[in-house]
């Protein structure tokens, strides 16, 4: 069903892959939830116990946070090069703080 890959993080410079796997990686779970629906409706159909799949709720909990803090990572990375490549006088300051305060909450 998936594809095992062990996906490392130890530098913003990879970040842009690194995201790219990772989304990756959350899209295949979500075309496996729906799967298990399919599945389920026809368990369901045809008067079958319906099968549960355990081990997928406990790959997304265990993945969740991960795919989130590099969201987090990418974001600030992504902000970051757009903020320190613009002059001073043209930055938006109200949205670097509500940036920046959301990024902090995400992380805890």
């Amino acid at each position: 069903m998936f594809e095992t890959r062990i996906l490392t993080f130890n530098s913003v410079e990879s970040i842009n892959d690194t995201v790219k796997d990772t989304n990756e990686l959350r899209e295949q779970i979500e075309q496996a939830r729906l799967k298990i629906q399919e599945f389920n409706e026809r368990e369901q159909t045809f008067s079958q116990q319906i099968s549960e799949y355990p081990q997928l709720d406990t790959l997304d909990k265990q993945f969740d946070p991960f795919h989130k803090l590099l969201e987090v990572a990418f974001n600030v990375n992504s902000s970051l090069t757009e903020w320190t490549n613009q002059p001073l006088a043209n930055q938006d300051y109200e949205n670097m703080e509500t940036s920046i305060n959301e990024w902090i909450m995400r992380c805890f």
